[in-house]
């Protein structure tokens, strides 16, 4: 390299694509031995680039260095109703049957002796006889719960001899506020209105003022997520177009703002919300009537009171006029 030569050298890259491998997502290490066989080729799925679109949620950790899911938030109190759950079911088990408790008098017998009188008595009183409900039969099942079992201790002399006494159950295994609590937090982070969780709850239609603010939330939601969902569209129409030779990439430049999508409403508070707005402007036009001419102008009206732009408000005017001698046309013709 010369002097007056300021080349740098360009790193000519042959081939870029995405390897797909079942394991899903590994580290650096466990992604490398995934996808190279021996010979040092690849192993996965060869994927194309331009292939490949995704939009993620928008939504980022603490250190803006991770793409968190909208699920991210539910896992925690999934993962706490869980564990509520085997608690509750594991506590109802070991306290709901009532255990009895065998003091057995041993006298002044040694330690061994005693421990072996002990384990005679159990033998000998503990029933085993189970119920098979699959064919019908009575039979000795030595496989048991431990946690059922009775309670066998040793009474010295100088007690009051053998006694047998019960050792009553759980007396609040009916209580889940615990549980419904952490069942409430995990519908609470699915931004799903508590209301369409609750069976007891039944849906109805209701004025727009009485829609809860769960819903209004639900419904922000869902605008904002079809917003994304937008943007998926726009770069899936996009390849589809110039993979296919129908237009080039300065054509999309030209075409995409003017790209709308019409989503469906799934529910019944845009039309309340829309039908109640529109009365509350009429009753308000009604109750300006006598003053429009003399203290407010039919301009003003329209703008301030029905909220129409200047071009709605000269299509109406137009269509007005039209309708008008369409009317004197037919009064003409009877």
């Amino acid at each position: 390299m010369g002097e007056g030569n300021n080349t740098t050298a360009v790193k000519k890259l042959k081939n870029e694509y995405f390897i797909y491998v079942e394991k899903g997502f590994l580290t650096d290490k466990a992604q490398a031995a995934a996808t190279t066989d021996y010979n040092g080729g690849v192993k996965g799925l060869r994927i194309a680039k331009d292939a490949i679109v995704n939009v993620n949620s928008g939504i980022l950790n603490e250190k803006n260095t991770l793409v968190l899911s909208h699920l991210h938030k539910a896992f925690k109190p999934l993962n706490q109703l869980r564990m509520m759950e085997d608690a509750a079911v594991v506590y109802r088990i070991s306290r709901a049957p009532e255990r009895r408790v065998f003091y057995i008098d041993v006298g002044n017998l040694p330690k061994i002796k005693a421990e072996q009188y002990l384990r005679d008595m159990m033998v000998k009183h503990k029933n085993r006889l189970v119920y098979d409900a699959g064919t019908g039969e009575v039979r000795d099942d030595r496989r048991h719960m431990s946690m059922t079992d009775d309670f066998w201790l040793p009474r010295r002399e100088g007690g009051r001899g053998t006694e047998i006494t019960t050792l009553p159950g759980g007396q609040n295994l009916g209580e889940m506020e615990d549980i419904l609590y952490f069942q409430k937090r995990l519908f609470k982070s699915l931004n799903v209105p508590l209301s369409r969780m609750e069976t007891d709850n039944g849906f109805s239609l209701g004025r727009a003022s009485e829609i809860t603010r769960d819903e209004i939330k639900f419904s922000k939601f869902i605008r904002r997520l079809r917003a994304r969902f937008s943007i998926l569209f726009d770069k899936l129409l996009e390849r589809q177009l110039i993979l296919k030779g129908i237009i080039t990439p300065e054509d999309w430049a030209e075409i995409q703002n003017k790209i709308r999508y019409d989503f469906m409403e799934d529910n019944h508070f845009e039309e309340l919300k829309q039908s109640e707005i529109l009365n509350n402007r009429i009753q308000t036009l009604r109750d300006m009537d006598e003053y429009v001419g003399q203290y407010y102008s039919k301009i003003w009206v329209w703008k301030n009171v029905l909220q129409m732009t200047e071009d709605e408000i000269e299509d109406m005017i137009q269509e007005i006029d039209a309708e008008g001698s369409n009317r004197a046309d037919q009064e003409e013709q009877y």
